[in-house]
């Protein structure tokens, strides 16, 4: 039986989220993002080419969909993860869990919870970070640095494998319809900004 003791920090759930982000579509759909915002630059660049310096006004819709995303990714996100960090007072709670053969127990001032191994949907795993999935969006922290030593976090794998618990890492990624078809309609739009800007410019 492994303990576990102690409480979260800040960089402990933003690690966690950030784990989190780089499984499943939430990364692919950033990539596809960022893919067509540089398929329109590029396009932009051709018309720029073709029309000279009166076909400027092309960049500005590859450059302000950049914006945007810089400013959602680097200054919204931290802000609101920081903020939920804040206003959530479990997060930073002190804990107390036992990983044992049974499964992973939460010991809490009232009662225990006994989560099986089987019942975890999948895990995975960062440099400073274990996350075991209860769901595709409901997840336990495990920050390595609360690990004992190197043979507790073994122990830790040795129970995922032994219980076929999947490696999210591992895990086949797909991106749902819903999602494919909102990108493409983004790329349509897209084009369609592209075309008023062609068709503003003077000739």
């Amino acid at each position: 039986m492994i303990q576990i003791k102690g409480q979260y920090t800040f960089d402990d759930f933003k690690k966690a989220r950030q784990l989190h982000a780089r499984q499943g579509a939430t990364s692919y759909g950033t990539r596809i993002f960022l893919a067509l915002i540089g398929v329109l630059f590029y396009i932009s660049l051709i018309v720029l080419e073709l029309l000279g310096r009166a076909g400027w006004p092309v960049l500005l819709a590859p450059l302000a969909l950049l914006l945007v995303f810089l400013l959602f990714q680097y200054v919204y996100k931290p802000f609101m993860l920081r903020r939920t960090f804040k206003k959530n007072k479990d997060l930073s709670a002190s804990f107390e869990m036992e990983l044992s053969d049974a499964g992973l127990s939460v010991i809490g001032p009232q009662a225990t919870t006994l989560i099986p191994w089987n019942n975890f949907l999948k895990w995975a795993e960062g440099q400073e970070m274990v996350l075991l999935y209860k769901s595709y969006s409901v997840f336990q922290m495990l920050p390595k640095r609360l690990f004992a030593s190197q043979n507790d976090l073994q122990f830790l794998h040795a129970q995922l494998a032994r219980n076929s618990v999947p490696q999210a890492g591992k895990a086949a990624k797909h991106i749902s319809t819903n999602r494919l078809l909102v990108y493409f309609f983004l790329f349509i739009a897209l084009l369609a900004m592209l075309f008023v800007n062609i068709r503003s410019i003077p000739r």
